[in-house]
C-alpha cells in the first residue's frame, strides 16, 4: 500500500501537470501575466492518494522555497502562489515554470537511471568474464 504522506517531487509535478494541462491551454490568453494557474490540492491529493495538507506543505514550503527567485529587476518570480494579497488561499502554480522544473527533473531522473544501468551492465561483464 502506498502512503499517502511519502512521495517523489516529480510524481507530484507530474500530477499536477497532467490534471492542469488542459486548464492552462484553454485560457492561456486569460491568466495573469505571470502564467499562475489556479489549482486545487484537493483535487491533487484525491488523484494522488495522498494528504491534501502534505500536497499543499510540499507547495508551499519546499517547492516554493527551492524554485522561487528574484529576477534581476528585483522581483520575485514564485513557483507556487499560496495567498492572495489579502491573506486569502488562492494557490496558484506557475504552470510554464512547473513544465520547465519537471523537463529537467525527468532529464535527471534519465541520467541517473542511464548511469545505473550502465554500471550495473560492466558489472555482469566484469564477473562473466572472471569466470571466463
Amino acid at each position: 500500500m502506498r502512503s499517502r504522506l511519502v512521495f517523489t517531487d516529480i510524481r507530484l509535478l507530474r500530477c499536477i501537470q497532467a490534471l492542469y494541462e488542459e486548464k492552462y491551454l484553454a485560457n492561456q490568453h486569460k491568466v495573469d501575466a505571470f502564467n499562475y494557474v489556479p489549482i486545487s490540492c484537493a483535487d491533487v491529493a484525491k488523484e494522488m492518494g495522498a494528504d491534501q495538507e502534505v500536497i499543499f506543505q510540499r507547495l508551499a514550503f519546499h517547492l516554493n522555497h527551492k524554485y522561487s527567485y528574484t529576477q534581476d529587476d528585483n522581483s520575485l518570480v514564485y513557483f507556487f502562489w499560496a495567498f492572495d494579497e489579502t491573506g486569502r488561499a488562492n494557490h496558484r502554480i506557475n504552470y510554464p515554470y512547473l513544465c520547465a522544473v519537471l523537463a529537467d527533473m525527468e532529464s535527471q531522473e534519465w541520467k541517473n537511471r542511464t548511469a545505473i544501468i550502465i554500471a550495473l551492465f560492466s558489472v555482469a561483464v566484469s564477473v562473466v568474464l572472471h569466470f571466463v
